[in-house]
């Protein structure tokens, strides 16, 4: 893995990062949407786990340390099978039916390292999605897809730069998931 020099203060996220083949399978159902807005970028692509924010030097070396002790869980599966459209957020997202227990406690202990080092998380029920297109008013062909099995083996502390392109994701650093 590249090595990723760490600035002052970094936009960080912890997310579940698709393999090319189930990156591949969002693709073409983002491909297959009409809808207005801006697409997400194919490769920035993912599922969060905790949108952290900006986050100084010093707390990100202690998320990193403590980040490691949740590899303690267990691989689980995530079946992707809605497109929906949030109007109140104006995205339009892939979501699951049956939230695995598992993904909860992840993102709850994630958001509780968070708030422990003072950052602000969002405090609403988790929701697993994976967003395909922001800034959008309305959606056709919403509803069911042909389902996309997801196994998360790992997840991934990620940093959002920007750049001439617009944004991009950088894996940071990437721990697996105990047994898979």
């Amino acid at each position: 893995m590249e090595k990723i020099t760490m600035t002052a203060s970094q936009r960080l996220f912890f997310a579940l990062w698709p393999e090319q083949r189930i990156r591949q399978q969002l693709i073409n159902v983002q491909s297959s949407l009409t809808a207005p807005g801006r697409f997400v970028l194919p490769e920035n692509l993912h599922v969060t786990l905790s949108f952290l924010g900006n986050v100084s030097s010093d707390s990100r070396l202690l998320l990193l340390e403590q980040a490691t002790a949740l590899t303690e869980h267990t691989a689980f599966t995530l079946i992707f099978e809605d497109i929906q459209f949030w109007p109140t957020s104006g995205v339009v997202c892939l979501t699951t039916r049956v939230i695995p227990e598992t993904i909860v406690l992840i993102a709850e202990k994630l958001n509780r390292l968070a708030r422990e080092l003072g950052l602000n998380v969002d405090t609403r029920p988790y929701q697993p999605h994976v967003t395909l297109a922001r800034d959008s008013s309305k959606i056709e062909a919403l509803g069911l897809i042909q389902p996309i099995t997801w196994s998360a083996t790992h997840f991934c502390l990620v940093e959002s730069c920007v750049n001439s392109e617009g944004v991009i994701y950088q894996i940071i650093q990437e721990w697996p998931f105990d047994k898979c």
